[in-house]
């Protein structure tokens, strides 16, 4: 588990600060502030944060816009594009990159939050082609090999390589990776429609598990850690396919 990472990209240093300062009350972690659009490539590339807070105005060659059109050439990221005002061209060539938020100057804590709800939602989205008519924000998404969870205000990662398995809990689930367990406000039914990817594997009506997390296995069991699962008969020959591929 670790905190969501987020870019700053704002040429006025009092609005950054004051941008850093409410993302670590909400319990975000600042990757970096820069002040150009050629910085905020130079950053994305060594930082690789897990979210950008990009001002669309920004001065000198590159603005807002052609940064992100340059960083999208070698990373896909969650894009919140900030901006005091805009004209009509300059908010078409803004679309053209599909921000997955807007945000206005000025606003404030409760504004960038319910943004970066937006982004994620909007992100996960676009990564796991979800149709529009899932509209409503969700406290739970999956891009980049990770999982993002929301907890109180603000949203967790959980890469996708420290999870050992996901158990039933009656209309929750209960998630476990090596060092702590999340309960997630989903049943293991929505889990695995939701969240799909090629290491998670459902193995009975009670449990998904990280096929690289199996430490062994035979006809109807395997062990994680020093966890024992029951493999459902039915998934048997599906279980030691999949494994054998992994």
């Amino acid at each position: 588990m670790s905190r969501l990472r987020i870019l700053i990209v704002e040429d006025n240093s009092l609005v950054a600060e004051d941008i850093a300062g409410s993302l670590e009350d909400m319990g975000y972690l600042v990757a970096d502030k820069v002040k150009s659009g050629d910085e905020a490539v130079k950053s994305v590339k060594a930082h690789t944060p897990d979210l950008v807070l990009m001002d669309i105005n920004l001065k000198g060659e590159m603005d807002g816009i052609e940064a992100v059109k340059e960083i999208q050439t070698f990373i896909t990221v969650p894009v919140i594009y900030l901006t005091a005002y805009s004209d009509e061209k300059t908010f078409v060539r803004a679309k053209s990159t599909n921000p997955d938020a807007f945000i206005t100057k000025p606003f404030d804590e409760k504004d960038l939050s319910r943004a970066i709800d937006l982004a994620i939602h909007n992100f996960a989205k676009k990564d796991q082609d979800i149709t529009a008519e899932a509209v409503e924000i969700e406290s739970h998404h999956v891009f980049n090999d990770a999982i993002f969870i929301k907890i109180d205000r603000k949203y967790i990662k959980i890469p996708i390589d420290t999870i050992m398995y996901i158990e039933a809990h009656g209309s929750y689930s209960k998630l476990y990776t090596g060092d702590a367990d999340h309960l997630l406000t989903m049943n293991l039914h929505s889990f695995e429609l939701k969240i799909r990817h090629q290491h998670l594997m459902r193995i009975s009506r009670s449990y998904i598990v990280n096929l690289k997390k199996v430490a062994s296995f035979e006809k109807d069991h395997l062990v994680i850690g020093k966890k024992s699962i029951t493999i459902s008969k039915k998934i048997q020959e599906d279980f030691r396919k999949r494994f054998l591929m992994t």
